[in-house]
């Protein structure tokens, strides 16, 4: 899963755990995605998650699709089924992206006046 996640994403990668505890430390610092593994050692990624709510996005990873649901009740982004495959971490990926260009347009919107977002907003829907 390291080698399809490096490869795919091109912002700063902070860190890989293999257990949920090791983690915790690192949530003080801003992280803007979390992709998890619904089973770790130890603490598992749901219970994990819920510690993690103020991590805006969450990418669940499983080989047990019986979770899905509960996933989800978690404000999880995304849910992939093992095995991994690029094209399914792709898509997801996608979905990460277009979450955060649609969170800066609503930050726009309910920003003062002003601040010069109704620009921002001319150039990312006008861009294409």
């Amino acid at each position: 899963m390291i080698t399809h996640i490096k490869y795919m994403i091109i912002d700063e990668i902070v860190a890989f755990f293999d257990s949920a505890e090791k983690a915790i430390p690192y949530l003080e610092f801003p992280i803007d995605l979390l992709i998890c593994e619904t089973k770790f050692n130890g603490m598992g990624g749901l219970e994990f998650r819920k510690q993690t709510h103020k991590i805006p996005v969450c990418i669940f990873v499983s080989s047990r699709p019986e979770l899905a649901a509960e996933v989800f009740e978690t404000d999880a982004l995304d849910f992939i089924t093992k095995p991994l495959k690029t094209e399914r971490l792709h898509h997801s990926i996608q979905k990460v992206f277009n979450f955060f260009e649609m969170k800066e347009k609503g930050d726009c919107f309910n920003a003062l006046p002003g601040e010069n977002c109704i620009k921002k907003i001319r150039q990312s829907c006008f861009s294409d």
